[in-house]
């Protein structure tokens, strides 16, 4: 300002001496001073000179010159101090601003921080630089201003790269803000981050610390979480809803579709249906009033009422609820919980009608003697019959010992046979001769043992009620026939005519039913026949009456006293216990055969004199196949055991090394090629491998990959090759379980030799 004073007093000056010194000049043109003496003193004598005109002018002009040159250079000096003063101004303006700026950062909240990017020498960010930062930026991250100023992310944060570089970069590039929310795990916070580019080449951030917020939230879901757990499991509805003749709901629980039958988006804001409409037309205003009056009250309430649900049935429901005050106290949310009380309501209604029963029968008793005597004589009856299932249970508790005692001896005796001829092997004086005569008996009593043990299983399936029928369209008479061949030698050895008879042709005899079930009931009742006939006959058949098959097993043994042939179906029981330790046999079959019975809609009866013999019927729906199917004849080339060549292989598939070994060394003896494999992966790899393999016996349980699904990968690439599983599951489920995977055939384990020979002559050809 100084300068500006001096230069504006100098021109100032300066202008008034110029102007002066012409107006002297001018004045100076015309007068002529002259100074003289007299007597008395000095005297001037000043005496106009002649100038010409035009001098007079061009002096004038010279002064008018002087005097704008003047004028002008006065305005200019003016603005000069103008633009001095504003830039004063605005200088203390920015000062004044940028402390406001500072102050108003400081005082926030956030964390605030300038940067720019820190690029490599290919023009890439590879960092950023921090330039700024606020007070809480220090209290968020724990450094302090002098640590963060000027260095890079990566060297103050400890890591190798900087956080959120790629954001940073794309926000300092496009000018575009952004804002996102993560776990900040150095700092071991939640942070909200607002990124974006305060001028050109910079980025700042604003962030907060949002870790309580949350943490908050986490445990407001988690308790959201539970509430919806809980109320899910209750056995009704909770809700909230408005407190309006409609109850538009404003939540409700997952039990609202059990009780109403509506979805919870379905009831919710009346989207479907409100929850009002559902309300019985005469209950309406009961409940209407009722909740009104305990709002007013301002008490809970409780009622009965009915509804309709999707269905248009017909529900009773309980309910307890509160009004929920707002702020002005008027009540405009109904919070509470809605049961289903229908069965309890149906129960009160058979208790009421009870009640009433009895009071009629307690007046009646009162009135009439004769009901006392007869109620006397019903509690008579009562006790007599008590006394007989006393008895009853005291005989089945002496049968049960008897079963389990008889079971023991009947697992025992097969048992022993098998080890101890087993053990008689180790003699080295064996001749062949006897070994022949030990592996039949091991045979025999291992048979013995299987059949025990299945009769085990069934009459546990029974128990449980896991017997289930799959029905299938099948040949009765080739049933029948097959049963023959089967039964055929077991009557030979007790030297028993057997014979078979087949009411129907081939073509009515194509019916629908469980063949693995009616094949254990006719097998069951043929063996028992056989058991107990010394000598004679046993034939079995069937014929159709009206719209039943009706199927008869007649023998010549030795009958069933009268008082027993009712008893003789009952779990545990045998005609005779003495008989039965000199026959043998579990008790089981014939229990086992009267349910399977039942189960298949029929029933089951007999007809029997002691020392003559005994027919046993049973009766099951006649089913006939809409699709007769005519029984193939097989043009296979039979083969003995020897007539298959070498270059034909077989791959077993089977994680048991006993198992393996005993059916590798039976194919071996049919001079086959055996692969094995130990896995269902293994065997994949082994038929991709041998493409010449012609049958594969596949185990259904394995490890990792079982049977099926191995089957199922085998049967992408190999259509054709049969494939025959051998498993201990032997329910006709199973069955068809393997036929749905894939298989060819079926084996039940234990697998007999002579079972897995004939399998081998039906697929290995010559």
């Amino acid at each position: 300002m100084k300068w500006y004073i001096s230069l504006k007093n100098s021109i100032t000056i300066l202008l008034m001496a110029l102007s002066g010194g012409a107006l002297f000049w001018i004045i100076d043109s015309y007068l002529d001073l002259r100074y003289f003496y007299r007597g008395e003193g000095a005297f001037i004598e000043l005496l106009i000179s002649d100038i010409p005109a035009h001098e007079i002018w061009v002096r004038l002009v010279v002064i008018i010159v002087f005097l704008i040159g003047g004028i002008l250079m006065m305005l200019y000096v003016n603005k000069l101090k103008r633009e001095y003063y504003y830039r004063q101004i605005q200088q203390q303006a920015i000062i004044m601003k940028e402390k406001r700026y500072r102050s108003l950062i400081e005082s926030m909240n956030e964390g605030i921080a300038l940067h720019e990017p820190v690029y490599d020498h290919t023009g890439r960010a590879v960092d950023y630089r921090i330039l700024e930062v606020n007070r809480r930026y220090e209290e968020i991250t724990g450094l302090t201003r002098d640590e963060a100023l000027m260095s890079t992310a990566s060297e103050i944060y400890h890591q190798d790269t900087a956080p959120y570089l790629d954001i940073y970069q794309r926000v300092t590039d496009t000018g575009v803000p952004e804002s996102f929310e993560t776990y900040y795990e150095p700092l071991g916070k939640y942070l909200s981050i607002s990124v974006f580019r305060p001028e050109p080449g910079q980025f700042a951030t604003v962030f907060e610390d949002i870790t309580v917020r949350k943490l908050y939230e986490q445990e407001k879901e988690e308790t959201q979480r539970k509430l919806k757990t809980l109320l899910g499991n209750l056995p009704g509805m909770a809700y909230r809803c408005e407190n309006e003749p409609l109850y538009t709901m404003k939540f409700v629980s997952e039990g609202c579709k059990t009780l109403t039958g509506y979805s919870e988006d379905e009831l919710t804001n009346n989207s479907k249906v409100a929850y009002g409409d559902l309300i019985h037309p005469d209950d309406k205003e009961m409940v209407w009033k009722t909740i009104q009056a305990s709002v007013e009250q301002n008490e809970p309430f409780k009622l009965e009422y009915r509804i309709k649900t999707t269905g248009n049935s017909e529900k009773w429901v309980w309910e307890k609820g509160v009004g929920i005050p707002s702020e002005n106290g008027k009540v405009n949310i109904l919070e509470g919980f809605i049961s289903d009380i229908t069965e309890l309501k149906e129960k009160e209604k058979k208790i009421q009608k009870q009640v009433t029963e009895y009071h009629a029968l307690y007046e009646e008793y009162l009135t009439q003697s004769e009901e006392l005597t007869q109620t006397l004589e019903n509690t008579r009856q009562i006790n007599k019959e008590l006394e007989e299932a006393r008895k009853k249970a005291e005989e089945g508790d002496r049968l049960k010992s008897a079963f389990l005692a008889n079971m023991s001896h009947e697992i025992r005796t097969p048992l022993n046979g098998i080890v101890g001829f087993a053990e008689l092997f180790d003699d080295p004086e064996i001749d062949d001769k006897d070994s022949k005569r030990y592996r039949h008996i091991i045979k025999e009593n291992s048979h013995q043992l299987l059949n025990i043990v299945s009769d085990l299983l069934d009459i546990s399936k029974l128990d449980a009620g896991q017997i289930e029928l799959y029905e299938e369209a099948f040949s009765l008479n080739g049933l029948m026939d097959e049963l023959f061949e089967t039964l055929q030698l077991k009557a030979g050895e007790h030297g028993i005519e057997l014979r078979v008879q087949k009411d129907l042709g081939d073509k009515k005899a194509y019916i629908r039913s469980d063949k693995y079930r009616l094949m254990q009931i006719i097998n069951n009742l043929v063996s028992n026949a056989l058991k107990f006939t010394d000598e004679g006959y046993v034939k079995y058949g069937y014929r159709l009456k009206q719209k039943n098959l009706e199927f008869y097993v007649e023998d010549t043994g030795i009958g069933i006293r009268p008082e027993m042939q009712e008893k003789i179906f009952e779990r545990f029981r045998q005609a005779d216990l003495e008989i039965t330790k000199i026959r043998g046999g579990t008790g089981l079959g014939l229990t086992i055969t009267k349910n399977l019975v039942e189960i298949m809609g029929g029933k089951i009866w007999l007809e029997s004199e002691k020392g003559k013999g005994s027919i046993f019927y049973f009766n099951i729906p006649y089913k006939p196949a809409h699709e007769f199917q005519k029984e193939a004849v097989s043009d296979t080339t039979v083969l003995n055991e020897h007539d298959v060549s070498s270059t034909h292989v077989v791959l077993i598939v089977e994680d048991e090394e006993s198992n393996f070994d005993y059916m590798s060394t039976i194919l071996k003896r049919m001079n086959l090629k055996v692969i094995g494999a130990l896995t269902g992966e293994e065997a994949i790899e082994k038929t991709k491998k041998h493409p010449e393999i012609e049958l594969i016996l596949m185990d259904i349980k394995l490890p990792v990959l079982n049977g099926y699904e191995a089957i199922r990968e085998i049967r992408k690439d190999h259509p054709h090759i049969p494939i025959v599983a051998q498993t201990a599951f032997a329910s006709e489920k199973d069955r068809i379980t393997a036929n749905e995977a894939g298989c060819d055939d079926y084996l039940v384990k234990p697998i007999r030799s002579q079972h897995l020979k004939d399998m081998i002559k039906k697929y290995v050809h010559q």
